[in-house]
């Protein structure tokens, strides 16, 4: 009787499945926990009152308004293509450009604010003080995407991974902080958002300076929109 012949699967294409498994499933925990995180924060508004919670509900959801997922999406892409031709010096141009202009976008937004801020706060009934520490939420909500998915394309799902989960950490902590010690309301879970938001912005532009800090070169906008 001829023994049968088992086909194993190469050394290489196990460890590239294991590694899968271990990646996806680090994000997967990452996702989650952060999510959660943040969704705690919510727990706070026995502490602040309805008001509050209310003011704080209304100021997060013009953070929310701004669309960082596809942001992340298009540098994801345009990150493992640069890699993979060795473009990285086009893509640190194309990164260049489109941080700056969101900061542009953002300034144009600063200054309408500035001139309606009366009917701003008269509209929706929210504090000077509120108005102005979402500013800098919504740019740092700009550029997080941004760098996220250079961290995304590079494959480096380790930090990636971490930078979800400081945002929900840093969210938590701080707005907890600020309503539980401080006894800050609406501008403290805030406060936290701003955290929640630089943490990963941090974690990300540190992991990613390889590429962001090549000298910039040219690139064809018709290649980045194929």
């Amino acid at each position: 009787m001829l023994a049968e012949k088992i086909d194993n699967p190469p050394v290489t294409e196990v460890a590239q499945r294991a590694a899968f498994f271990r990646q996806s499933g680090w994000l997967m925990i990452a996702n989650i926990a952060g999510g959660i995180l943040m969704w705690a924060v919510h727990f706070l508004a026995k502490k602040t009152g309805k008001s509050e919670y209310g003011l704080f509900i209304t100021l997060l959801t013009a953070v929310m308004l701004v669309p960082g997922i596809p942001l992340q999406m298009v540098f994801a892409q345009q990150t493992a293509k640069a890699v993979a031709t060795g473009r990285e010096r086009e893509l640190a141009g194309m990164l260049r450009l489109i941080c700056l202009g969101l900061l542009g976008l953002w300034v144009v937004a600063c200054a309408a604010v500035f001139v309606l801020e009366g009917t701003i706060i008269k509209f929706w009934g929210v504090p000077s003080a509120g108005v102005w520490i979402t500013m800098p939420i919504l740019l740092l909500t700009l550029w997080s995407p941004v760098f996220m998915g250079l961290l995304q394309g590079e494959q480096n799902f380790f930090w990636l991974g971490w930078g979800m989960l400081s945002g929900g950490i840093g969210r938590l902590v701080i707005a907890a902080f600020a309503v539980l010690v401080l006894h800050k309301g609406a501008l403290g879970m805030m406060m936290g958002v701003l955290i929640g938001t630089v943490a990963p912005l941090v974690i990300a532009c540190w992991q990613t300076q390889r590429l962001w800090r090549l000298a910039p070169q040219s690139f064809d906008w018709a290649s980045v929109l194929r």
